[in-house]
């Protein structure tokens, strides 16, 4: 599946900033549950004090939605 139209400019920075680098092509399955896997990674390694790890969730939230449905 191409998931590149589906995200915006912001989440595709997101993206990168948890090292995924999402290209216009297609994807299997297994590559979309790896990157939502290597996402929760990013997102648990956030530091817990001041809300951070809430923060990234929320952020982050649209985009494994995404990765969830294809």
């Amino acid at each position: 599946m191409n998931i590149y139209k589906s995200f915006t400019n912001k989440e595709i920075d997101l993206l990168s900033k948890a090292g995924i680098t999402i290209e216009d092509k297609e994807y299997s399955t297994g590559e979309l549950n790896h990157y939502a896997i290597e996402i929760g990674k990013y997102i648990m390694s956030q530091s817990s004090k001041n809300g951070v790890i809430s923060k990234a969730t929320q952020e982050y939230g649209r985009i494994l939605d995404i990765l969830g449905k294809h």
